[in-house]
C-alpha cells in the first residue's frame, strides 16, 4: 500500500471516518460471526447457514483483509479503537454543537 500523505483533517471528519469504521467492523464482525456457525434461528427471523467450507474461509479471508485496511488507515490518521458507546457520544458532540446546546446524559 502507498504511503500516505499527511493530510490535516478536522474533528468533525474524524469523528464520520472513526464512526464509519465503527459501523463497518461490527459488519464485519457479524460476517465472522456467521460463518464461524453461529447463525441466528428466532422465531421469525431465520439466518440460512449454506455456504461450504470453502466459501466460509473466502469470507473470513476477505473479513481479516478489510481488517488490515481499516487498521493501517487508523494508525495513519492516529484514530483509535472506538466502541458504541464512544460511537454514540461522538454523534451527541456533533449535535450539542448543531443546536448550540449541553445535554447532560
Amino acid at each position: 500500500m502507498e504511503t500516505p500523505k499527511n493530510y490535516s483533517i478536522g474533528d468533525n471528519h474524524l469523528r464520520g471516518i472513526g464512526s464509519t469504521f465503527t459501523m463497518l467492523d461490527k459488519m464485519l464482525c457479524d460476517f465472522e460471526r456467521f460463518v464461524k456457525g453461529e447463525a441466528i434461528k428466532g422465531l421469525l427471523y431465520v439466518e440460512e447457514d449454506d455456504l461450504t467450507d470453502m466459501q466460509k474461509r473466502a469470507v473470513l479471508e476477505h473479513v481479516e483483509a478489510i481488517r488490515e485496511i481499516i487498521r493501517t488507515i487508523l494508525q495513519n490518521m492516529a484514530l483509535s479503537t472506538w466502541n458504541e458507546e464512544t460511537f454514540f457520544q461522538n454523534h451527541l458532540v456533533q449535535v450539542r454543537r448543531i443546536l448550540g446546546k449541553s445535554y447532560r446524559a
